[in-house]
């Protein structure tokens, strides 16, 4: 743990070359994790039992639909209420859209996994310019992250685990790198999110739709905020930063 942990190209190595047999890097592994580990350390001499590794990290916040609605209402703003939400975003997704997801309980740690997001589709290589320059206003060095089914990771990644919280760097499968050029890195490696069913039913149906209408089960994933400020967390925090910035 510690902010150092947050190294996904650390990670990776010491998960292989190192003789353990196994690793866990805890998704908010710096001073918010501290707080966590002094709770457990002392509840572990109280007595209690260590439960199963956290394959999730969705604690923060959660606003049911009538909350956005009202929101959206106060501002004035038109609306629609897609049938199937996941179809309709893996639609745009395959037309080039940029698309912002709010939704279910916001992210612990500093990566954003899926409900407080930016996706666009990995295909196009000129995505990461577009991501940088239009949508983040930052460095157009800066890279992005895929996430990807968890079931086809071994297809597109060298990587043979789970990978939950974006902390492991690792190396694009060369028949994958020109299938989604905007999530590989210079040197060939990507910091790869897999998602599962069980811990994020509702992104997990964006990127399986995604991946009827393509053939590819990986989005770029970026978190969902203007530069420089905390990832949104209220309504009121995505509507600002949707109008902000110029998200499909």
């Amino acid at each position: 743990t510690g902010g150092v942990a947050q190294n996904g190209l650390m990670n990776e190595r010491i998960r292989r070359e190192s003789s353990c047999s196994g690793l866990f890097v805890y998704p908010a592994a710096s001073d918010e994790g501290t707080s966590v580990g002094a709770a457990q350390y002392l509840a572990l001499g109280n007595g209690a039992t260590p439960g199963a590794a956290m394959r999730s990290s969705f604690y923060g916040n959660a606003f049911c639909s009538t909350e956005v609605e009202c929101e959206l209402i106060r501002r004035g703003m038109k609306y629609s209420k897609p049938e199937n939400i996941a179809a309709t975003i893996a639609d745009a997704l395959s037309r080039g859209k940029i698309v912002a997801r709010f939704a279910g309980n916001s992210e612990y740690g500093p990566r954003a996994l899926g409900n407080r997001s930016i996706l666009a589709d990995p295909r196009d290589k000129n995505m990461r310019d577009t991501l940088n320059g239009r949508i983040k206003h930052r460095e157009m060095f800066r890279p992005f992250a895929p996430a990807c089914l968890k079931e086809h990771v071994g297809e597109y990644f060298d990587l043979d685990c789970e990978s939950p919280f974006m902390l492991l760097i690792c190396s694009v499968r060369d028949s994958a790198r020109s299938l989604i050029p905007a999530v590989v890195h210079n040197d060939g490696t990507a910091r790869v999110q897999t998602v599962d069913r069980d811990t994020n039913s509702g992104f997990y149906d964006v990127i399986r739709e995604f991946y009827r209408i393509t053939g590819v089960p990986v989005v770029v994933n970026t978190s969902f905020n203007v530069n420089g400020e905390a990832i949104v967390d209220t309504p009121e925090d995505a509507l600002d930063s949707f109008q902000f910035m110029d998200i499909d």
